[in-house]
């Protein structure tokens, strides 16, 4: 009976560590669209948290496993606990990306072209402004209102940030 209330306290654990570790990774996608490289942002941060959440299942295995009341079901408890530390990974780099990051340049910038994509099937909306930064166009991804207002030709102030972790970015500062 104690094994029984252990396996479900473990259970509770992980379900529930991995729903706050997926709302605290979707509260970090909100800022990834303002890195000069969101890709790569996001694919460095999975693949260390893969690497982390696959170690940290290695090392608790024995343990869970233990109080487990399905010994067969592994592959998905190791699943679970890696997607768990890649939402925490993503959240917390990001915060801390952000924390460390210091502003290196406001100015304003011509907007050459705007574009937007709206929302359907399992694709968000996205609406995007090209601005020309010293003879380079950069996208810079903004709401629908703010897009909505603004007009080829015109200017938007943009600051610049540098962090220490790297992974700069751009913020709209209107």
């Amino acid at each position: 009976m104690k094994s029984k209330k252990k396996a479900i306290l473990l259970g509770l654990t992980i379900f529930t560590s991995l729903f706050a570790s997926m709302f605290l990774a979707i509260i970090a996608f909100q800022d990834i669209p303002k890195y000069n490289k969101p890709y790569l942002f996001t694919f460095v941060i999975s693949a260390v948290g893969i690497f982390i959440g696959y170690f940290i299942w290695k090392k608790l295995k024995p343990t869970i496993l233990k109080y487990s009341q399905k010994k067969n079901n592994e592959q998905n408890l190791s699943v679970f606990i890696i997607i768990t530390i890649v939402g925490l990974l993503l959240f917390t780099i990001n915060e801390l990306n952000i924390l460390s990051a210091y502003k290196t340049n406001c100015d304003l910038y011509t907007i050459v072209y705007k574009y937007r994509k709206e929302s359907r099937f399992r694709q968000p909306e996205v609406n995007t402004l090209v601005v020309d930064i010293v003879s380079k166009n950069e996208t810079i991804v903004c709401k629908y209102d703010f897009w909505n207002e603004k007009r080829i030709g015109s200017q938007i102030n943009l600051c610049f940030y540098e962090a220490i972790l790297v992974f700069n970015y751009i913020e709209i500062n209107e």
